[in-house]
């Protein structure tokens, strides 16, 4: 029987546990906290901290797993460094910085030759001033390393204020006590390129991809969701081209990646980051709805050297369904009263995921962790998909009172 450690048993993290029980394997589950779902679907749980390599070290010591996997984007360098020490399928510390610092990643892309802003990195407030005369509004300031968007603004001009704010937020979030001030690259249109990849045995798989909408009121909040990718094929392999560029000077060689980029008004492609986890927001469901390939089984399974469904998944043709997952936000602070679903797309949904209740506050959407619901919808086909794709934030809305 197959062992596998899986550090985090809450929400994001079920669905590899689930996986890996499905496929006999014998779940280690780590997790500080004494009441998370996952405790319940593990065979055994340690009470540790998964951020604290030694703590996870002893339970790997006495358990001998076969594999190590997380999906919570703080845990990917004590699943690197554990992977390192005791032999399993994995990448090195360095590998998975090089992605997770913001810095560290731009300095990557300078490397390899491709497009990237002009940035700082800083390591208090009072930085800041002396570094803004070199860049030019709008900026965005972001922290040096932290999941997700969180706490990173668009800043338009000069206002020293909501900038000291700003900087002291993203210090607050960022884990490695830095802050990256960097040009905002204009984005053309609303719709970038995102995705899941996967890499295993020198090799990507690339059909995790697919395009996102971003609302005017939200520009930097990925909302809609359209799978397969809208983009045309030159773009698309050059998009690949670099990525593959990237993994390999970074020597990553096996896991998930949750990527996102677009081309600028200058035809550049320009790669925003790659998160060194799956993506949020049930994303590999989605991919699994319009692919066919279940990115949990395959990163659980790969973990432990078991290749079957890798060689499956790489031998067989790709399926392709047209999905719209559309993650809602409101656009004013309030309570929750339910979600407006334009006819027109009515009969396409198959699946609601509210988030909130009737009557719970919600906040105007600042980034991605104020969601209220997700959508998903499957259409017949391109067509009738691409109709409504980049219209979908007024097809789908948030109800508040």
């Amino acid at each position: 029987m197959k062992k596998i450690v899986v550090l985090g048993g809450g929400t994001n993290q079920i669905p590899l546990i689930k996986s890996a029980k499905e496929l006999g394997y014998y779940v280690v589950l780590c997790d500080f906290r004494d009441n998370v779902e996952g405790i319940a679907l593990c065979d055994v749980h340690y009470q540790v901290n998964t951020l604290n390599y030694d703590e996870v070290a002893l339970v790997c010591k006495k358990e001998r797993p076969d594999g190590i996997v997380s999906n919570s984007e703080p845990a990917m360098p004590i699943v690197a460094k554990i992977s390192q020490s005791f032999g399993l399928v994995g990448n090195s510390e360095e590998s998975i910085s090089s992605l997770m610092s913001k810095n560290k990643f731009r300095a990557l892309q300078k490397h390899v030759g491709c497009f990237f802003p002009s940035y700082y990195e800083i390591t208090s407030v009072d930085e800041i001033w002396s570094i803004l005369g070199n860049l030019t509004f709008p900026i965005i300031i972001k922290p040096g390393q932290c999941s997700g968007s969180r706490g990173s603004r668009r800043i338009d001009n000069f206002d020293k204020n909501y900038i000291t704010t700003t900087c002291k937020n993203c210090f607050q979030y960022t884990t490695n006590g830095k802050v990256v001030v960097e040009e905002f690259v204009e984005m053309p249109t609303l719709t970038t390129v995102e995705g899941d990849v996967f890499i295993h045995n020198g090799k990507i798989i690339y059909d995790g991809m697919f395009s996102t909408t971003r609302a005017e009121w939200a520009s930097m909040v990925p909302m809609t969701y359209t799978a397969p990718a809208v983009i045309d094929g030159e773009r698309l392999k050059q998009l690949q081209g670099i990525l593959g560029r990237i993994f390999s000077e970074a020597k990553i060689s096996h896991g998930e990646y949750n990527i996102e980029g677009y081309f600028t008004k200058n035809n550049e492609c320009f790669i925003i980051e790659i998160n060194v986890r799956q993506g949020g927001h049930e994303i590999p469901m989605l991919i699994n709805d319009f692919t066919g390939i279940d990115f949990y089984k395959l990163l659980v399974t790969t973990a432990v050297r078991d290749d079957s469904y890798w060689d499956e998944v790489i031998n067989k043709p790709i399926a392709c369904q047209y999905i719209i997952k559309q993650t809602t936000f409101s656009q004013f602070n309030g309570r929750y009263d339910g979600l407006a679903i334009d006819p027109c797309v009515k009969d396409f949904v198959y699946r609601i995921n509210e988030k909130k209740e009737i009557g719970d506050k919600v906040d105007m959407c600042i980034d991605g962790q104020s969601i209220v619901a997700i959508v998903d919808m499957k259409f017949p086909d391109r067509q009738s998909q691409l109709k409504v794709y980049d219209k979908m934030n007024t097809l789908v809305t948030v109800k508040t009172v």
